[in-house]
């Protein structure tokens, strides 16, 4: 991308479409059929912008050591217990919980057949 078009310099920064431009941008892209190697290239960059397990792990640590005011932590305490009361929010919390204990199994399932496919990419 040429610098004219990179950050404060593009006509767009700072600046939001509106509803009916992105509703003509949504009609727009319906029905279009990617290539193999579009996907192919959007995959790629998909993972280039991933964080770098490095990077995951030092924000884990920090998020994990980080004090929190007693303030806060009522805050928090409230709003979870009101969002435990609802029925809608009980099942969003239980679902996500569900979810994101299937993707730790597929991950510690997967993680020798995934090592042997980057094996087979790379050569």
């Amino acid at each position: 991308m040429s610098p004219a078009l990179k950050g404060r310099r593009h006509h767009m920064f700072g600046k939001k479409h509106t509803e009916e431009a992105r509703r003509k941008m949504s009609e727009a892209a319906k029905g279009r059929v990617l290539t193999e190697e579009q996907k192919r290239k959007i995959g790629e960059a998909s993972r280039l912008r991933a964080m770098k397990e490095e990077n995951r792990r030092k924000l884990r640590e920090y998020n994990r050591t980080k004090v929190v005011s007693e303030e806060t932590r009522k805050k928090i305490s409230r709003a979870v217990k009101l969002q435990w009361e609802s029925p809608e929010g009980r099942r969003k919390f239980l679902d996500s919980r569900k979810k994101a204990i299937s993707r730790i199994k597929r991950r510690l399932a997967g993680s020798s057949s995934e090592t042997e496919e980057e094996i087979q990419l790379q050569t």
